[in-house]
């Protein structure tokens, strides 16, 4: 016969308490136990948000098997997340745990290595960026373009990132700001149209710092002048205009100016020589004047001086009136008359056949442009003010090109001469339109006419 179920149970139970506690001690051990441990889980889970934030721990160990027991019974796991180290002795000021389920991995189109804007990208996006559009409205358009995020192949920080990599500057060794440029997305277009000529000087320092202020400039088609951006620097050694004519090049896509006009500093016709060797170097017609008249002290030499720069002739006529003038005012020995002579080839008209400087020969449009920033940028400007108020100048500026822009291709003069073909085909063909002028002649069978710097003797029409 079968043996009973309760006596086979009873003889099982017997087994296992004689093989386990033969002694019966581990029973009051794991009771003790049971009752430290429900003690435990009764006390974890009365705590409250602001009992855990208030606890103090010695180490972050103990900090970490709190925390992960509190989490146990609460009923979630927890991960390490980010921790703050300081001093040399990488001291732990702060450590942080988070929900083992907290965000999520990154999608493969979000990591770094897998982002790229690319060209095509950079010049959609600039050009958009040049009609107004915000950084954020121009990667919505890109996604809304692309079907999707996945698909863009970059995220909003890499096109911010590009718009800021127009933005250069350098920090001292005490990591404070050295020097910065400045160029924005109009300055770049303007330069790639406009960029042979280079006017540039820095006589104007415009903060309580008194850091020279470089502004870059030329003239555009309406013979208005445009800026390609400026710069704000320490000193004014070979370095800091290196890092400057350096930084505008590489602004610049790698275009370099042909032609560069200067007010005739040494240091920064060195840098001009390291850095576009090539390019032809003009010194500006007003300060060499000056120059003359304080150094010479003769007034009589100082105007055939100025004459004689601006004289159109042949190489041999110049050096005869060269010579003839220095004899005639016993200047022979002078040495600011025979270091003027030394640098003639970057003075004289006669050296300048060929080359065009958009009818440049100073760099007075700088200068001007200096007291009309002026109004912004004020001796009081802290330096990271400089480029909101450096681009509000910039923005009336711009205003009345646009306004020039507006009326060229919006109107059409009235053609007042005989010559209506080369009137019509002039305002066709040239941006800015001279009202022509009819002017005096004493022969009653010519008539002269003045179009700008234009001087046409045509025989009369009846």
């Amino acid at each position: 016969m079968d043996e009973p179920e309760s006596s086979r149970q009873k003889e099982v139970n017997s087994k296992i308490d004689n093989q386990v506690a033969p002694d019966g001690k581990d029973d009051v051990v794991d009771g003790k136990e049971e009752r430290l441990a429900s003690q435990t889980y009764d006390s974890l889970r009365m705590l409250t948000k602001v009992d855990v934030l208030q606890m103090k721990f010695n180490s972050e160990e103990d900090a970490y098997s709190f925390y992960n027991a509190y989490a146990k019974v609460i009923g979630f796991s927890i991960r390490r997340s980010r921790k703050q180290i300081c001093g040399d002795n990488k001291f732990v000021e702060s450590r942080k745990w988070v929900c083992s389920r907290e965000g999520v991995r990154e999608k493969k189109y979000l990591q770094r290595v897998e982002r790229f804007v690319t060209s095509v990208d950079q010049a959609q996006a600039k050009a958009m960026r040049n009609v107004g559009m915000r950084t954020s409205q121009i990667m919505d358009f890109m996604v809304y373009q692309s079907e999707g995020y996945e698909e863009v192949g970059f995220i909003h920080r890499d096109l911010h990132n590009q718009f800021q990599a127009e933005r250069k500057y350098n920090v001292d060794k005490d990591n404070r700001l050295d020097k910065i440029f400045w160029a924005d997305g109009r300055s770049r277009m303007d330069y790639a149209v406009f960029g042979d000529v280079l006017v540039f000087d820095t006589t104007y320092r415009t903060n309580q710092h008194k850091k020279p202020f470089v502004i870059l400039a030329s003239v555009s088609n309406h013979f208005m002048t445009i800026t390609f951006g400026c710069a704000l620097l320490p000193d004014k050694i070979m370095d800091t205009y290196t890092w400057v004519l350096e930084t505008l090049i590489e602004a610049m896509d790698g275009q370099r100016p042909i032609f560069v006009v200067t007010d005739g500093d040494r240091v920064m016709r060195q840098a001009i020589e390291i850095v576009i060797p090539h390019c032809r170097h003009r010194l500006c017609s007003w300060h060499l004047e000056k120059n003359a008249s304080t150094n010479v002290h003769t007034p009589e030499f100082t105007n055939d001086f100025a004459l004689l720069m601006l004289k159109k002739c042949k190489i041999v006529e110049f050096d005869n009136v060269w010579a003839r003038m220095v004899k005639q005012y016993k200047l022979e020995n002078n040495n600011r008359v025979l270091e003027i002579h030394r640098k003639r080839n970057k003075w004289a008209e006669v050296y300048f056949r060929g080359h065009m400087f958009a009818g440049m020969r100073s760099t007075q449009r700088v200068e001007g442009m200096n007291a009309y920033f002026n109004m912004f940028l004020e001796q009081k400007v802290r330096l990271y003010e400089f480029v909101a108020q450096y681009d509000r100048a910039l923005a009336r500026m711009r205003v009345n090109e646009a306004k020039t822009e507006s009326k060229t291709e919006n109107s059409f003069p009235i053609l007042i001469t005989p010559l209506r073909s080369l009137e019509k085909h002039a305002v066709e063909h040239f941006t800015t339109y001279h009202e022509p002028s009819i002017l005096k002649c004493e022969n009653k069978g010519l008539q002269v006419i003045k179009i700008g710097k234009l001087i046409l003797k045509i025989p009369k029409f009846p």
